[in-house]
Parts: structure tokens; C-alpha cells; sequence
């Protein structure tokens, strides 16, 4: 485990601890929080895990029609993996979101598949996104 001031957080594979709003959290959160700031809903597909979360203490509730969009998408490449990071939803509106950390992250093949197939599904190309992101030394 990792400690930003007293706050605890898990190690989680090695991934960067930042702040937000003054707590420890990784990157994919604190993406997740600014937009439901902004009054999306949303969640992080956690593959590392295989949980849908919407904090490292709870996890993600979405509608049935993005699960079955998700459900849909992994039957065309045969596989969960790929997924955006983040997905994020407001009335009919969805969003995918990658996040990469500068100069250490790169996209995956399997990334490359999965929005092949969700565009296959007609999804257009402006619900994807690519957050570049690092950390800022003081």
C-alpha cells in the first residue's frame, strides 16, 4: 500500500498514486471525477481487476443498455479486454475515454480492436477519446 499524507491506497500493480480534491486516487478517477462534475455518469472498466468502479471502495452501476453495448462489443472481438478506461453516459450520449500517462503508455492492439468493433456497432468516431495525462513535479 501507498500513502499520500495519511491516506492509504492500494499499490494496485505499480499504477501512479496523484491527488484530487486533496485524496490520493489514480488517474482514472479523477478523470471519472471531473466529468461527473461536468453531470455525466460514468464508471472505470478496471480491467486489471474485472470490476466496473466508480471508486476503489465501490463499485459501478450502469444502465442495461451499456452493459449490453459492452456485452455486444466483447462478442465481436471475442473478448472483454480492450476496453476504454473510462465510460461514461448522459441521456442518450456515450463516451469512451483512454487514459495514457506520457512517454509510459501506449495504445494496446487489443485497444485497436475493441474500437473497430464498437465503430462496426455504428458508434461514431467523437465518442472516443484519448486523455494524455502525467504527473506535475513541484
Amino acid at each position: 500500500d501507498l500513502y499520500l499524507g495519511d491516506e492509504k491506497i492500494p499499490s494496485y500493480g505499480g499504477k501512479a498514486v496523484i491527488e484530487d480534491d486533496g485524496r490520493p486516487t489514480y488517474a482514472e478517477f479523477a478523470a471519472l471525477s471531473l466529468f461527473v462534475r461536468l453531470g455525466w455518469n460514468g464508471m472505470w472498466v478496471d480491467s486489471f481487476q474485472k470490476k466496473k468502479r466508480f471508486s476503489l471502495s465501490k463499485e459501478a452501476r450502469c444502465p442495461e443498455s451499456v452493459n449490453s453495448l459492452l456485452e455486444s462489443i466483447a462478442s465481436i472481438t471475442g473478448t472483454a479486454t480492450g476496453v476504454f478506461d473510462l465510460v461514461l453516459w448522459q441521456e442518450r450520449t456515450i463516451l469512451f475515454l483512454e487514459l495514457k500517462r506520457l512517454a509510459r503508455d501506449q495504445i494496446r492492439d487489443t485497444q485497436i480492436r475493441w474500437l473497430k468493433a464498437a465503430r462496426s456497432l455504428g458508434i461514431d468516431l467523437n465518442c472516443f477519446a484519448i486523455l494524455q495525462w502525467d504527473l506535475e513535479t513541484r
